[in-house]
């Protein structure tokens, strides 16, 4: 079963964009912490079954997701499904011409210095840019979705990309929904009884 796991919001600043999406949209982010393997950290906000995250470089450190720093203001930048059957998705992608730098271990350092770990498949090469998720495996760590007190509800990603995403997820995944067409983003979510709606910029960004 693949279900949507978080969501991310690309970032050159985190406080800033902490910030940011206190004044614009109400929702308070609570710091996550650090990836010390991407030079990135990073604060949560809950959604009910997922969340978003809000991601930027780690300062004093080299950031591996350089076009973070490139980033204006907060933008929509990818998605993570998740599902304990990476090695399968792995191999439908690579029936379908899609190639990985194969299954990795994630971790993140928290802000009381825990680390937490997980694995993750992400795929290079192909012409989908962020409308192509990656997959994440939190295997026996609580996710963080269940750890964080929702502020936002009824979330919803909309990903418009090529019939090979559905080929690739092969059946339904509960909190997205695919349009055909060429690849685009589009993010809602309700605070407060009002329904918010960000979209990613065109083209996309190529994502992590």
């Amino acid at each position: 079963m693949i279900t949507l796991d978080h969501i991310v919001i690309g970032a050159s600043d985190l406080d800033a964009a902490i910030a940011g999406f206190s004044t614009d949209y109400g929702l308070t982010a609570s710091k996550g912490g650090a990836h010390p393997d991407l030079g990135t950290h990073n604060a949560l906000i809950g959604a009910g079954q997922t969340y978003i995250e809000l991601l930027a470089p780690l300062p004093g450190t080299q950031c591996a997701v350089k076009s973070l720093n490139t980033l204006k203001a907060p933008t929509l930048f990818h998605y993570a499904l998740r599902t304990r059957e990476l090695e399968a998705i792995k191999e439908r992608a690579a029936a379908l011409g899609v190639n990985s730098d194969g299954i990795q271990t994630g971790r993140r350092q928290t802000a009381d210095g825990a680390l937490l770990t997980w694995r993750i498949l992400h795929f290079r090469g192909h012409a989908l840019g962020a409308a192509l998720p990656f997959f994440i495996d939190w295997q026996n760590t609580l996710p963080p979705a269940n750890q964080l007190d929702a502020q936002a509800s009824d979330l919803a990603l909309t990903v418009t990309a090529p019939p090979m995403l559905s080929t690739l997820l092969d059946g339904a995944v509960r909190g997205l929904e695919i349009e055909p067409g060429d690849n685009a983003l589009s993010l809602s979510f309700t605070v407060d009884d009002q329904r918010v709606e960000i979209s990613a910029p065109y083209p996309l960004p190529a994502g992590l």
